[in-house]
C-alpha cells in the first residue's frame, strides 16, 4: 500500500499556480482526514502529519493528510494570504471569489466525504494538549465520542451562536454538511516537543481504530469538557496575573490586577464565574 500525493488546483496568480496538496493512503471507506495549516503561520501540526505519514503503512479505508490547508499563507508563514488578508477559518460559507475563498471552497470540497476530520492548530499560548468541540450540531455526539477516544488533556467547548467571532469557521461549516470533526490546539514551536507529537499521533491512531481503519483495541479517556466564556475589561492598561492558565477559580476570586494607563491606577480583576482560567 502506497501513499499518493495529489494537488488540487486552487487559483492562478500570474504565472504562479496555487494548489492544495493532499496525501492519501488506501481506498474506500471509512475516511479520516487530518489537516493543518488553515492559518499559515501555525506550523507545529506539520510534525504530527509527518509522523503519521512515516508510521502508518496500511489502512482499511482512507487516511487523508492535508499539510497545507492554506498553501500561499503557509509558504510565506503568514496567518492569512497577503492577496486579500482574509481569515480562511472565517470564510464559510464561501460568498466571494477572493483567493482565500477559493482555497476555502477547495478545502471543503476535498474533505466533505470524510467520516471524521481532525483540524490541528498551533496555540498562541502555552497549553496542555487541547481538543476543541463546536456545539449546536447533530454531529456533536460523534465528535464528543471521538474526542474521548483521542483523549486530549482537556476539551474546549465553543458555542458559535454565542461566540460570534467564530462565525464562518471550518468546523461549524463541516457540522452543517454532516461531517463530524474536532479541533486540536497544540503548542507553538518554542514549547512543542517530541512527547506532544507522540501523544497526538497516538490519539489519531485511537480514532483510526474506532473508525475501523486500524485493527486493535483502544481505551477512551475522560478529558474534562470546559465551556468557553470570554470577558473583557472596561479599562485598558497593564495586567498583572495572579493565577495561572488552567487554574481553577471560584466566582469572585482575585485573578489579577490592572494598572490603568497613563496614571497606573490599580484595580482588581475578579472571576465572573466558577471555572478554569
Amino acid at each position: 500500500m502506497k501513499w499518493e500525493l495529489n494537488k488540487e488546483p486552487v487559483a492562478r496568480l500570474g504565472s504562479l499556480e496555487i494548489k492544495l496538496p493532499v496525501l492519501e493512503l488506501g481506498a474506500g471507506k471509512p475516511v479520516l482526514t487530518v489537516i493543518t495549516g488553515v492559518h499559515g503561520d501555525e506550523t507545529t501540526g506539520l510534525f504530527v502529519l509527518k509522523e503519521l505519514r512515516d508510521k502508518v503503512k496500511e489502512v482499511r479505508g482512507v487516511l487523508r493528510l492535508i499539510p497545507s490547508a492554506n498553501p500561499l499563507a503557509q509558504s510565506l508563514k503568514t496567518r492569512r494570504a497577503p492577496t486579500d488578508y482574509q481569515d480562511l477559518n472565517r470564510s464559510y460559507p464561501v460568498k466571494s471569489n477572493l483567493l482565500t475563498d477559493k482555497a476555502a471552497e477547495v478545502l471543503a470540497s476535498v474533505t466533505r466525504d470524510s467520516d471524521f476530520l481532525i483540524d490541528i492548530h498551533t496555540s498562541k499560548l502555552e497549553t496542555p494538549l487541547m481538543g476543541v468541540l463546536f456545539t449546536h450540531s447533530h454531529t456533536n455526539s460523534v465528535s464528543e465520542e471521538m474526542l474521548r477516544v483521542f483523549s486530549p488533556k482537556q476539551v474546549w467547548v465553543i458555542d458559535p451562536v454565542k461566540e460570534v467571532k467564530y462565525k464562518g469557521c471550518l468546523s461549524s461549516y463541516l457540522n452543517e454538511l454532516g461531517v463530524p470533526n474536532m479541533g486540536l490546539e497544540i503548542n507553538h514551536e518554542e514549547s512543542f516537543n517530541s512527547k506532544e507529537v507522540a501523544d497526538c499521533v497516538e490519539g489519531v491512531e485511537r480514532v483510526m481504530k474506532r473508525l475501523g481503519l486500524l485493527k486493535g483495541g483502544f481505551n477512551k479517556g475522560k478529558p474534562p469538557f470546559y465551556h468557553k466564556n470570554s470577558y473583557k475589561s472596561d479599562n485598558s492598561g497593564l495586567f498583572k496575573p495572579l493565577k495561572k492558565p488552567f487554574e481553577k477559580v471560584k466566582k469572585g476570586d482575585l485573578v489579577g490586577l490592572l494598572y490603568e494607563l497613563p496614571g497606573f491606577k490599580k484595580s482588581r480583576v475578579s472571576a465572573h464565574d466558577d471555572g478554569v482560567l
